[in-house]
């Protein structure tokens, strides 16, 4: 078997998909995960609908600089008004843009805890948003 140097173990490369630790991150605004369809709009299991907005952190830490940060942000909820609040431009009209506020930098605390998967009842770390805020 031949092996090729890659600079990294096991443990780095575990590393780079761990959520962020607790903490306040500048992050910066991706745009909407698009679904299976290619729609936005999310189905939930209690039979509404969500968008996904993918944010990616901005870190000195070279292990947390880049890791993305997804926010659930059911319609009609806290989580997706504070979502229209920070990203400009995001409504328009009775519409979400889907391209609108790209690149935006907001400040947003995180914290890590476990999660366990009602489906499958598998334990992972996850990382759960607690604030958003415009960065300043």
């Amino acid at each position: 078997m031949a092996l090729i140097d890659i600079g990294m173990t096991q443990e780095d490369v575990m590393e780079s998909i761990r959520p962020l630790p607790t903490g306040t991150y500048e992050m910066v605004y991706q745009g909407l995960l698009a679904t299976k369809d290619g729609g936005y709009d999310w189905p939930t299991k209690a039979g509404g609908n969500m968008y996904k907005a993918k944010f990616v952190a901005i870190s000195a830490d070279p292990k947390q600089h880049g890791k993305a940060v997804i926010i659930n942000a059911m319609k009609g909820t806290f989580s997706f008004a504070n979502l229209c609040k920070v990203i400009p431009g995001l409504i328009s009209g009775t519409s979400v843009d889907t391209e609108a506020g790209i690149g935006t930098r907001i400040n947003c605390t995180v914290e890590m805890k476990k999660y366990t998967n009602p489906d499958t009842g598998v334990e992972t770390e996850t990382n759960d948003i607690k604030k958003m805020s415009a960065a300043m």
